[in-house]
């Protein structure tokens, strides 16, 4: 059966998400634990990893990389081997159409796939650093990165444009609008009491 992805809920309060990129492709298989794509949230750039396995199909008319969508919304599906990818949500009322077929190209899938290709000498990128260097079109593979174990972080791809990083990001810009939202909106209250603390005192 297709298993659906959708946009995750990472916090009690978020009702929409960001989709930075993914880390797959289409028509790719993919393993369980695996990272399958970026989430930008209020607060933070979040890794998903998938809890199933399959072939990955983003059907069309999906959201792209850049757009912000509510929590729940359809981002693509996992299949298996010669499954065809539904035409509507399965939570979707009425009588279903006929389904759409998956590309030839999914269809020779193996079974059992092969276990991802290693990574060890080629270099690691934070997402945060992966999508700066998307934005200013720079490739980051030759990069030396100064992180922890080498990884690239943001400071690797401003220095190569020498361009600073952005203080009044996106992020940042939320943030403020939560805290300004906060001190509007909700009561400050001061609580306060009286107790006899002498036997404190002849201790």
């Amino acid at each position: 059966m297709a298993e659906e992805i959708a946009m995750p809920r990472l916090g009690w309060t978020m009702e929409e998400g960001t989709l930075v990129e993914w880390l797959k492709t289409e028509g790719e298989q993919v393993e369980t634990g695996e990272i399958l794509f970026i989430v930008e949230s209020d607060k933070a750039l979040n890794e998903i990893e998938t809890f199933s396995s399959g072939i990955l199909c983003i059907p069309p008319g999906a959201p792209q990389p850049g757009d912000t969508v509510p929590v729940g919304t359809l981002l693509g599906y996992l299949l298996q081997t010669g499954e065809e990818m539904p035409t509507e949500r399965a939570s979707a009322s009425g009588d279903p159409a006929s389904p759409i077929p998956v590309p030839a190209t999914l269809h020779n899938q193996p079974t059992s796939a092969a276990k991802p290709p290693s990574t060890k000498g080629n270099p690691t990128i934070s997402p945060r650093a992966r999508r700066i260097a998307n934005e200013l079109n720079i490739s980051w593979h030759h990069i030396r990165g100064s992180g922890q174990t080498g990884r690239i972080i943001e400071r690797d791809i401003r220095a190569v444009t020498a361009q600073p990083p952005d203080s009044t990001g996106h992020i940042r810009e939320l943030i403020a609008n939560r805290l300004w939202q906060s001190q509007n909106e909700t009561a400050a209250v001061t609580l306060t009491t009286e107790a006899d603390a002498t036997g404190l005192v002849d201790l």
